[in-house]
């Protein structure tokens, strides 16, 4: 196996209670039910959680009082992990401020930070 192929793993799970289950057995050891439906999963060590979450706040009218996402990816460009928090404040009647910060990191150890803060016109006030 050379370094860039990771190892797959197959393994077999129970289509009604999802536990995992031997190739050999047809009966589920969990539910004890007979079961030709089963699914295979192929685990990697490649495969990373990623998180994203997203949060929005309105005043009594429904006006938007700020929007904010927060998430981790992998970075198309280096293909390392990447976390990025974007906020839109609406709290001033005049303006919209957008703060967009983003921590990459590079392959030889080192992290970038890329910091941006725009105000534009409010739209509906």
């Amino acid at each position: 196996m050379t370094e860039n192929q990771t190892q797959v793993n197959v393994a077999l799970f129970c289509d009604i209670c999802g536990i995992q289950m031997d190739p050999q057995l047809t009966t589920c050891p969990q539910c004890k039910v007979y079961t030709t439906k089963t699914y295979k999963v192929q685990i990697s060590e490649s495969i990373a959680m990623l998180e994203t979450m997203k949060a929005k706040s309105k005043t009594e009218r429904g006006l938007p009082l700020s929007e904010l996402m927060v998430k981790s990816k992998i970075s198309v460009e280096t293909k390392m992990p990447t976390s990025e928090t974007l906020r839109f404040d609406h709290t001033h009647p005049d303006k919209t401020v957008k703060i967009h910060h983003v921590v990459e990191h590079r392959p030889a150890g080192s992290v970038v930070v890329h910091d941006e803060h725009i105000e534009y016109p409010s739209k509906r006030r």
